[in-house]
């Protein structure tokens, strides 16, 4: 129970109903007078907290309550425009007592989850109109990582990429938080033993990975980066944890789906830009003007070049099929958002040729007691198979991992 004797839940839809009425104001100066009205006691209860004696029950209470108010704050943007939004200000003002209270409980993952739950919310309040204080943002979630590297820090991060990430004109401070957060999780994870200690960063650092690619992926796939990045989870896949499991699959997946859909968009721009399609238009300058075909060839290429040319479409086709025979752990066998058959369902639409030689050298690598020579040559087949069909080919991979299993118990 909170000290007025209703217990915090009840307490927190109280509040969230409240602020939806003060969401519903009829102009901004009702508005910003009922949030403040409503976050006046958990702020400064917070700010309290902050210089006080050690309290981190009392904490994780008042950022409940501040995070039911902010979560529920959310006006229509054009009643705002162009004043700063409410929850800006107030997280503007609350921004000293944040970044006490990070370092104070850097080591409280309740605490930090809570505050970036409000974080979260914040955000997703203020959509566009949280950007003046976006860069402070990025580095506050940035510095607190490196010194407390928390999965929540990581998750917080994401939501700045999917509020800002359609902004061309954000792209490269996303990219530099990106890489700044990658700095910090590749010198955690030089061992298996180390992915061990922290899979839920390992989870939540590869879906951040995936949302760059989803909203913003220029600057990742022109980077080296994203290179270390799928070498990162191949080194992860040996990890037995089903959610980490999922977030490098996903990642995986998105890597994939991008180039596919860069060559698709391509290949759709140089049809439509093709003499047949476009007889009246035919002082089209492309040197000056490059149509967005040719940012989307440079995205497939790129892509092609690391997956293919440097080999890490084929790390991950031999991490995956090691997974699905037993040799690795196997979670995600044929799920969505990130799955071992999804990955190579992928690849062999994107590598065609060269997804049955990696699978073929990959499979001759596999001892006999995980599968035999007959269930490897079955594989092939249905992998070689032209034209794929998706129902066949991750039956194929299904019946495949089965068999290894059972031949695995028989040989027990």
């Amino acid at each position: 129970l909170g000290p007025n004797g209703v217990a915090l839940r009840d307490e927190q839809e109280v509040l969230e109903g409240l602020a939806l009425v003060v969401a519903a104001s009829p102009d901004f100066d009702t508005l910003a007078a009922g949030f403040d009205k409503l976050v006046e006691a958990p702020a400064t209860a917070l700010a309290a907290a902050a210089s006080g004696p050690d309290d981190p029950k009392l904490v994780v209470s008042e950022l409940d309550r501040l995070t039911s108010i902010v979560r529920c704050t959310t006006p229509d943007l054009h009643l705002v425009e162009p004043r700063p939004h409410p929850v800006l200000t107030a997280v503007s003002r609350l921004w000293p007592v944040f970044e006490a209270l990070a370092d104070r409980y850097r080591a409280n993952h309740h605490v930090i989850e809570r505050l970036c739950r409000c974080y979260k919310h914040a955000m997703r309040s203020c959509r566009r109109l949280f950007e003046p204080l976006l860069d402070k943002m990025i580095a506050h979630l940035v510095t607190h990582f490196a010194a407390a590297p928390l999965s929540s820090y990581v998750y917080a991060s994401s939501i700045c990429i999917t509020e800002f990430g359609n902004d061309p004109n954000k792209e490269p401070v996303l990219f530099q938080m990106l890489a700044e957060i990658s700095r910090t999780v590749f010198a955690l994870f030089r061992t298996l033993d180390d992915f061990r200690r922290r899979p839920d960063v390992v989870e939540e650092f590869f879906y951040l990975v995936s949302r760059f690619l989803d909203y913003c992926p220029d600057h990742l796939v022109a980077s080296s980066l994203l290179a270390d990045v799928l070498r990162c989870g191949v080194e992860g896949l040996a990890l037995e944890h089903r959610e980490a499991q999922r977030g490098i699959l996903h990642c995986f997946e998105r890597t994939v789906v991008v180039a596919l859909a860069a060559r698709q968009h391509h290949d759709h721009r140089l049809r439509d830009l093709s003499p047949s399609n476009n007889n009246n238009n035919t002082n089209t300058n492309t040197a000056a003007h490059p149509p967005p075909a040719d940012a989307a060839l440079a995205r497939s290429q790129a892509l092609t070049r690391l997956l293919v040319d440097q080999g890490h479409g084929r790390n991950i086709a031999v991490a995956v099929l090691k997974a699905l025979t037993g040799e690795l752990p196997a979670y995600a066998l044929d799920e969505g958002h990130g799955s071992l058959v999804g990955v190579l369902w992928k690849l062999r639409h994107l590598c065609p040729a060269h997804l049955p030689q990696w699978a073929a050298a990959a499979l001759a690598d596999v001892p006999d007691r995980f599968a035999s020579n007959d269930i490897k040559h079955d594989l092939l087949n249905s992998i070689t198979a032209d034209p794929p069909r998706k129902d066949a080919f991750c039956d194929a991979l299904l019946v495949f991992s089965a068999r290894c299993r059972d031949l695995a118990k028989l040989l027990r």
